[in-house]
């Protein structure tokens, strides 16, 4: 299972998908989600907690996540 932390950078928004591609398992994004290491912003889709999201790092994660 890889680390949240070396997975998931602050400001990039990602989906389970992406999530398990990246070795982060759905017990493992159920259990960061209870324990706030990370948040639900809508449903399925997630971020860590941090400073209010800038729309340029949703426009890059939708990109990431391949809908460009």
């Amino acid at each position: 299972m890889a680390a949240l932390d070396s997975v998931l950078r602050e400001g990039l928004l990602v989906d389970r998908t992406w999530l398990g591609k990246h070795g982060i398992g759905a017990t493992a994004v159920d259990y960061y989600l209870r324990s706030g290491k990370m948040e639900t912003l809508v449903h399925g889709l997630y971020r860590k907690p941090g400073p209010p999201l800038k729309w340029q790092n949703a426009v890059y994660s939708l990109m990431l996540l391949g809908y460009n």
